[in-house]
């Protein structure tokens, strides 16, 4: 099979029309099992292939990418870094798309470890071509070649390269092409900084994360709106959250959330930050609500707001923010202001639009989800408080959603309960509830895909919690456990038996 495939590589070489050959080269390809494919094509020439793209025939250059993927697959990193360098590099400035976007997916497979990414730093104008990449009217294309670019950052070499000299420049260059690629680069910045400290240096260094926060005071709203959103990102790591705290762009967005009330435009912006105050809450939830009080005002206030969006955001800062245990014991701090959130969250759950009520549910999920290894009596029975707060009949209002035929709503209302479902306190609380046990095991109830998931995974969280034979009984929890080994999709086969003389 490796002489056949040598032999059509051969023959492209002399062929004024390739397109047959290449049709046969793909049977060949694809005969072969992809483990054996390495041993078959080592030291395989694979010159006149990458010159099959320089055709016009759009047939031609798709059957040859196909067969080209295939066999550069089969090479390793290194081999493919060191023999065909330079047709890659074509391959990235191709007319097509596709070809530029392959080419730049096989250069991404050789930065899969540090020995390999420092195999491509050396491959100067191979990186210079995917830098330019980034402006590619193809956002596929421009998407890839950012991720061969986050993947230096993995090792110092890959960071010195890319922002020292000639790619520096080239990075500087394209961001002033037009907003839309300014934003791409910014984009690829903030989640190369995330990877370490190191590579936040050297994201600083560069001044690109300065000219991002100095869009913050722009006049364009718009662009702004784009800013806060990229900061959010950045502040999602903890060195990244520091660095914008020793900018002063912390400050600076507090200002914006203070002065809101005498801004007309802050309607634009104002979702984005509550945003960064929630991703910020979510890593330092004391310290920001200490320091930040404006921040959990807006949240409470903004819960009531007319404005559907700022509601959307409020709620999904709440779970944000309560996701965490610390985040947790900080919101039961803001105390009666606190209780009147938990109480419009059961208002919201219950009233349309749906939309809301899903972000609602989600929220409380959030809420009320406790890791075992955070079963505190601190925290199992503030989340108690909390349960009996949203609603003055908690699993009535729980049960009425769960047992709805909105598909969405109820499957949102099976994730809070899933939620609930390790803590003991709350198994109680399903216990006696009439008919509770009974609906759970049921599984004539669930009619599609989700539900059933949804319904498992509830099922499960009781298996698996160790106070549920003691709360439940042993009978139910047999069943539960015959459930759960079943299966979400198990469907019992019910036996006909045919009697003598019937029709």
């Amino acid at each position: 099979m490796a002489d056949s495939i040598t032999r059509l590589l051969e023959s492209l070489s002399i062929e004024d029309d390739p397109l047959e050959t290449l049709k046969e080269l793909k049977v060949a390809v694809n005969a072969v099992h992809p483990s054996a494919l390495e041993d078959l094509v080592t030291n395989v020439p694979l010159n006149a292939l990458f010159d099959c793209l320089n055709s016009s025939n759009g047939e031609q250059i798709e059957e040859c990418s196909y067969v080209l993927k295939k066999l550069l697959d089969a090479h390793s990193p290194s081999i493919v870094l060191q023999q065909f360098r330079e047709p890659l590099q074509r391959g990235v400035v191709h007319p097509r798309p596709d070809v530029r976007e392959l080419c730049l997916t096989e250069i991404f497979r050789c930065t899969d470890t540090i020995v390999h990414i420092g195999e491509l730093v050396t491959c100067h104008d191979l990186l210079f071509h995917t830098v330019q990449s980034l402006a590619d009217s193809e956002l596929s294309v421009a998407t890839m070649a950012g991720k061969v670019i986050n993947r230096l950052g993995a090792c110092e070499s890959g960071l010195r390269v890319l922002f020292t000299g000639s790619l520096l420049e080239e990075l500087q260059r394209v961001m002033k092409e037009s907003d839309v690629i300014r934003y791409r680069v910014y984009e690829v910045l903030v989640n190369l900084q995330a990877i370490s400290p190191v590579a936040l240096h050297y994201c600083s260094d560069s001044g690109l994360l300065t000219q991002l926060t100095g869009e913050l005071s722009g006049a364009d709203v718009l662009v702004q709106v784009n800013c806060i959103d990229m900061l959010s990102s950045l502040a999602q790591s903890p060195h990244g959250l520091n660095w914008l705290v020793q900018q002063g762009v912390v400050g600076k967005l507090e200002s914006m959330l203070t002065a809101a009330d005498s801004d007309p435009m802050s309607s634009f912006y104002m979702p984005g930050v509550l945003k960064f105050f929630g991703t910020m809450a979510s890593l330092r939830p004391d310290e920001t609500m200490e320091h930040h009080g404006a921040f959990m005002k807006t949240v409470f206030e903004s819960l009531d707001s007319r404005d559907p969006t700022m509601v959307k955001v409020a709620i999904e800062t709440v779970g944000m923010v309560g996701s965490r245990p610390d985040g947790k014991m900080a919101l039961e701090k803001q105390g009666c202001a606190w209780a009147d959130c938990l109480k419009q969250l059961g208002r919201i759950i219950l009233n349309p639009p749906t939309e809301m009520r899903m972000y609602g549910l989600t929220t409380l999920a959030s809420l009320f989800s406790l890791q075992v290894t955070d079963h505190t009596e601190d925290q199992l029975s503030m989340l108690e408080g909390w349960f009996n707060t949203f609603s003055p009949k908690p699993m009535d209002t729980l049960m009425s959603i769960v047992q709805q035929p909105f598909k969405n709503l109820h499957c949102a209302g099976l994730a809070v309960l899933q939620a609930l479902a390790n803590q003991r306190w709350a198994q109680r609380a399903m216990a006696n509830f009439p008919g509770f046990v009974e609906y759970l095991v049921d599984r004539s109830t669930e009619k599609d895909k989700m539900g059933k998931e949804a319904r498992y995974e509830v099922i499960k969280a009781l298996v698996e919690s160790s106070t549920t034979l003691e709360t439940f009984g042993s009978p139910f929890y047999l069943k539960l456990k015959e459930y759960y080994r079943q299966g979400p999709f198990y469907v019992r086969v019910q036996a006909e038996v045919a009697m003598e003389g019937s029709n």
